[in-house]
């Protein structure tokens, strides 16, 4: 399992919600292994994380509204955490790539 973290910040004028982001990772020769795309304000702790099975850990990471509706109603100039979580993957990989896929005008 691997795992990528981080913070998309909302640069629109105003609120969003709803916001999803898309990891992306490539092997080596540049082709493109996996993609997930989640929610963001959904974060498993580690506990989470070394206890569930994949398919309920990918179901948590969908949720729209985040942990405790985190993803409602970010406010412009805000960020929100977001966590991407990998399996089964290849061993040649050697890049990602991260990018806003959605949000909602709120």
């Amino acid at each position: 399992m691997n795992i990528i973290m981080g913070k998309a910040k909302n640069e629109y004028p105003a609120a969003r919600g709803a916001i999803q982001v898309i990891g992306k990772l490539y092997t080596k020769d540049k082709a493109m292994a996996k993609a997930e795309t989640v929610f963001c304000g959904n974060i498993l702790s580690d506990i989470d994380l070394a206890n569930a099975e994949q398919p309920t850990i990918q179901e948590r990471l969908q949720n729209p509204s985040g942990d405790n509706g985190t993803n409602l109603k970010v406010a412009p100039n805000n960020d929100i955490p977001f966590m991407i979580v990998f399996s089964n993957l290849p061993e040649n990989l050697e890049e990602f790539t991260l990018e806003v896929k959605a949000s909602v005008a709120k």
